[in-house]
């Protein structure tokens, strides 16, 4: 069979249908991928993993310590002082588990120790409330001379007392100690309070003249005394407590002792 030489038509309509085939062909394949995501800076993992080379808790550490100092202002404050002891804690144990240099952990530290003293003091502070010590009250156990109280005995009269709502002399008050002394001499017996009473109040009327600044008159004040219980009295409680005291209803702002 014999093959004719093909002709200068045939070879365009053959380029054509060449060029054809091959856009078609490469309209069939799929696009390209999106690009990726840029590389890290270096320091950093990728895909959202831990950073390297900063310290874990190093941010709680400064809380801690901020906590810490404001905690020792406000020790008063029991959630301040207990913030700083927590967070300085967590922030120290996250700090020394990193692998690079401690840093933050000074101020870690320092965060839980101050928060510890400002709970010690929170703590203290309570202690104190509940037994009185921050009262102006004081203990008749504890009077002494010259002290100046501040109550109306006709309230107190008759009654067990424990306490006294104690005042500055420059200040109003309704009575001042001007005798504390002890009743060794009467016996181990208990008495009783109609043997005990009168007792006190001659010692007490020897005594009240001489306390008295002369330059008051007499007639404004009386005499209040404190005398053991009878359970004191068997506990060896022997002392008794004079006190020089306003009329009713008065003060007085100054000592009343001869020589003030």
């Amino acid at each position: 069979m014999r093959r004719s030489a093909p002709r200068a038509g045939d070879d365009l309509n053959l380029g054509r249908i060449l060029a054809v085939t091959t856009v078609s062909a490469m309209s069939n394949l799929p696009p390209p991928p999106p690009p990726g995501p840029p590389p890290p800076p270096p320091g950093f993992a990728s895909s959202g993993g831990p950073v390297v080379g900063m310290p874990r808790g190093r941010g709680m550490a400064t809380a801690a310590l901020v906590c810490g100092i404001a905690s020792i202002v406000l020790f008063f404050v029991f959630v301040v002082g207990a913030a700083a002891l927590v967070l300085g804690l967590i922030a120290a144990s996250q700090i020394k588990q990193g692998p690079l240099p401690h840093d933050g952990l000074g101020r870690a530290r320092a965060g839980w120790i101050l928060g510890t003293i400002a709970t010690v003091l929170f703590a203290a502070l309570v202690v104190a409330a509940a037994t009185g010590v921050l009262d102006d009250d004081v203990a008749v156990g504890d009077l002494d001379v010259g002290d100046c109280l501040d109550f109306d005995p006709a309230e107190v009269e008759g009654t067990e007392i424990g306490r006294l709502p104690r005042s500055r002399c420059d200040e109003p008050h309704s009575a001042e100690v001007y005798l504390v002394d002890d009743l060794d001499d009467v016996g181990d017996e208990y008495p009783g309070d109609g043997e005990l009473g009168p007792l006190i109040e001659r010692r007490c009327a020897e005594r009240f003249a001489d306390y008295l600044d002369p330059t008051l008159d007499q007639d404004d004040f009386g005499v209040f005394y404190l005398q053991p219980s009878e359970s004191s009295w068997r506990a060896g409680d022997r002392e008794f407590v004079c006190m020089i005291t306003t009329s009713p209803g008065s003060t007085i702002s100054r000592g009343v002792a001869a020589d003030e």
